[in-house]
């Protein structure tokens, strides 16, 4: 359905502090007064896949550098989910306590996300369900090489077919000020908004009519380095309803 998501120091420098005392910068990042280190900033695409029991998904999606994430889930046979959240990546140590899962259009799964990662490499870890009844995935992603550049306009600036988390196909344009519209071609669902770049990803707002999840939703569209696809993937204000496509 969709085939789809850091410049490092490199030697260390001292900042003297108004107290007198030196804070040491390195390429594990700033040292903050208490002597631990600042968050790092994952912004990037990541690509790669996901295990939940015995079913294998691809994953494709973004780290933004407030540390939100956003990553389409693809398996044979099944629509597409949305995984989202805000994480804290600290010392090789990734966290997100308010993960959702969108196995479906609305009724997202609550849990988090706990892993390690590697700077301008990897993310490995796992999603932990709140109900005890739903099976954790584990999470193996590689970040895309020079992904967290600004998104230029023109790259997405034409009409695109897109199959959305609902099953349905459809026909979506985006022109070139970032202007969207659309239709799906059998549900009379339609959808408006704008696409704005900004750093990996696109800020994408859309007003959706006659579809499942119906309204003002706002989230991300990010382009696929390797296969030139576009993610489409919004959330209602609540995040209790996602729309999410895979375009071509």
């Amino acid at each position: 359905m969709r085939s789809m998501l850091w410049v490092v120091v490199s030697s260390a420098a001292l900042v003297a502090c108004g107290s007198g005392g030196l804070t040491a910068i390195t390429s594990a990042g700033a040292m903050t007064s208490s002597g631990t280190s600042a968050p790092d900033n994952l912004l990037g695409v990541y690509s790669g896949s996901a295990l939940q029991g015995s079913v294998n998904k691809t994953v494709f999606g973004v780290v933004l550098a407030s540390g939100e994430y956003y990553f389409a889930e693809m398996a044979p046979n099944q629509v597409v989910e949305l995984v989202h959240g805000t994480s804290v990546a600290q010392g090789g140590t990734l966290t997100s306590t308010d993960m959702m899962d969108f196995p479906s259009a609305q009724n997202p799964l609550t849990g988090s996300l706990a892993g390690t990662y590697v700077l301008a490499s990897s993310i490995s870890g796992n999603l932990n369900y709140t109900s005890n009844t739903v099976t954790p995935q584990s999470l193996s992603l590689t970040y895309q090489l020079n992904s967290n550049a600004p998104q230029l306009p023109t790259a997405v600036a034409r009409s695109w077919n897109f199959t959305d988390n609902t099953g349905a196909s459809g026909t979506l344009t985006v022109d070139g000020y970032g202007n969207v519209s659309g239709s799906t071609s059998s549900s009379g669902c339609t959808l408006s908004g704008t696409m704005s770049p900004g750093n990996a990803a696109y800020n994408l707002t859309l007003n959706l009519t006659n579809c499942v999840v119906s309204g003002s939703l706002s989230g991300v569209a990010v382009l696929n380095p390797g296969t030139g696809g576009l993610a489409l993937m919004a959330m209602t204000p609540t995040r209790n309803g996602a729309w999410v496509a895979s375009a071509m």
